[in-house]
């Protein structure tokens, strides 16, 4: 009897500290998990840039999308204040721009520097805020604002593209995927009567470009040719290129000269279609680098009436990527003839 109760005594004893053990153990766990949850407190570094420096960063940015310093505001210092910042700035925002696009820039910009962006979007209006902590002690508050009315206008521009027909399988692949609207400038004869069905073909747009020295009779166009001869030359590439955009010619071209270039104007506006001149486009030779790109893109944006020709080599135009980057940042269009 005795030995049964000492035998009930121990197991109980055993079973309590199976049960405190388990307790024990399910303690610590719950005290881990709620430590684990616990927001950890960030650990603010002081940016690389001091405040005035990332105002000039930050300025840079905002021109870099066609904003002028006359829409970028420095509030008052007591505005500041109140806001809780170092600096406050309201900037219009035209209605093509989204805000996005430069909270993006800003944060690949600044982050790398450890200045630490905080961004925040009004509901309804569309207006944004964002928050730019450079130290514990110092910051910028961008107050960004739509305004339906403003609109950027940062140039249109009509991009012909020459010698596409000399281009290998993989650019021709590049070129032909590219969903940028272009023109390929074909010559006035049967290879380039070729070259525009294959074009077409890929649902791509062309120009035909006229000469003076081709020898294809069909094409051929020369000074003291008579009017009907000059007729039928043109009819004939009217008919071979039915879906070119418009014709044009080089600006030392005899074609140009007034007695054979009204001849042509002539017979080419009965079907609609227009003579152009290389004199009134920009001609692009060949790309070493995109310093003339950025020359040319500076001089359109904003300044002129209706789109600028640009004319380059397919090979240039594979370069310019992040030059028609820029362009398209500031607001510019490229479009069709």
């Amino acid at each position: 009897m005795k030995i049964q109760q000492l035998f009930q005594s121990y197991r109980l004893l055993f079973i309590s500290i199976i049960v405190l053990l388990v307790l024990n153990f399910v303690f610590f766990l719950l005290i881990g998990i709620s430590k684990a949850k616990m927001p950890k407190e960030p650990k603010l570094l002081n940016s690389e840039i001091s405040l005035a420096q990332t105002e000039i960063v930050v300025k840079k940015i905002l021109n870099s999308f066609g904003l002028a310093d006359s829409v970028i505001h420095v509030q008052p210092a007591r505005a500041a204040k109140k806001a809780g910042v170092s600096k406050l700035y309201q900037i219009g925002i035209p209605s093509d721009l989204p805000v996005p696009f430069i909270i993006y820039e800003l944060q690949k910009t600044l982050s790398p520097m450890h200045v630490i962006l905080h961004a925040d979007e009004q509901r309804g209006s569309g207006n944004s805020t964002v928050k730019l902590i450079v130290s514990s002690e110092e910051s910028i508050q961008c107050e960004f604002q739509y305004r339906k009315s403003w609109q950027r206008y940062g140039g249109e521009v009509i991009v012909i593209i020459t010698g596409a027909d000399k281009a290998g399988d993989p650019e021709w692949k590049i070129l032909m995927n590219d969903s940028q609207p272009v023109l390929f400038s074909v010559p006035a004869n049967s290879a380039g009567k070729k070259f525009a069905q294959k074009l077409s073909a890929n649902k791509k747009q062309y120009c035909v470009q006229l000469s003076d020295d081709i020898d294809e009779l069909d094409f051929r166009l020369q000074e003291r040719f008579t009017p009907s001869r000059i007729k039928t030359s043109i009819s004939n590439t009217i008919a071979a290129f039915p879906g070119m955009s418009f014709c044009y010619a080089a600006a030392d071209s005899r074609i140009l000269q007034s007695g054979l270039k009204k001849q042509i104007e002539k017979v080419l506006g009965e079907k609609d279609f227009k003579l152009l001149s290389e004199k009134n486009m920009v001609l692009f030779p060949g790309y070493e680098d995109d310093a003339l790109a950025r020359e040319f893109i500076q001089r359109i944006t904003g300044k002129q009436k209706g789109p600028a020709f640009l004319v380059l080599p397919y090979t240039a135009y594979e370069q310019m990527e992040e030059v028609f980057a820029d362009f398209r940042k500031r607001g510019g269009r490229f479009v069709r003839f």
